[in-house]
């Protein structure tokens, strides 16, 4: 019984000798690639190689119109490489910047024309298809009259004006309250006036 676990236990570490020596390794091919590979030696000795994964490699270029391609280069395995454009970015207005504030942006260039189908019925209530192209378009673009006028001032003739209108706001506060203050006298001698001129009167009536 003894003997019959100890072959056991033997057989099975010999099982998991090729499994003990795996490892995982990254490569690059001829193309670019990165390829991960799982690596694992038999009980003779011999390696096997097992290719578990492919990441293909990513460049960016420009096209002569200046649009920035980013393509995906992958290797067919007998060395010879393909080219896929993945992503086209087009390249930057290099037009004059943002215009004036209010006025309308500049008109767009319209798409090209859009073949489609579209059904409808005849006079005898059968449906039929027809073939119609819509053609892409931007209104005129319309840019309004400006109908004010202003005139922008120098800090100095800004200031100059300000203080003027200072001078002539602190002016009227003062002529407004000696007014007030002559008021304040005028009615109690006008009061006094009116009782002296009666009294005046009714005592000649007397």
């Amino acid at each position: 019984m003894h003997r019959f676990s100890m072959r056991v236990l033997a057989l099975a570490a010999i099982a998991l000798l090729p499994f003990a020596a795996a490892q995982t390794v990254t490569v690059t091919d001829a193309v670019g690639e990165v390829i991960v590979e799982n690596v694992t030696v038999d009980e003779n000795g011999l390696p096997t190689t097992v290719t578990l994964l492919t990441i293909a490699s990513t460049l960016t270029t420009t096209d002569r119109a200046g649009n920035t391609l980013v393509e995906v280069v992958t290797g067919d395995g007998q060395g010879d490489s393909t080219t896929q454009t993945i992503q086209t970015i087009p390249a930057a207005d290099a037009g004059g910047g943002q215009g004036p504030v209010g006025q309308p942006g500049a008109t767009g260039t319209p798409g090209a024309p859009t073949p489609f189908t579209y059904t409808t019925t005849d006079a005898n209530g059968e449906t039929t298809a027809v073939i119609a192209t819509f053609t892409p378009s931007f209104a005129t673009t319309v840019i309004p009259a400006q109908t004010f006028q202003a005139t922008v001032l120098d800090y100095s003739a800004y200031t100059a004006s300000y203080v003027t209108g200072q001078a002539a706001q602190a002016a009227q506060q003062q002529q407004n309250g000696a007014l007030s203050r002559t008021g304040v006298w005028w009615g109690p001698c006008v009061s006094a006036l009116v009782g002296v001129v009666g009294g005046a009167v009714l005592l000649m009536g007397a």
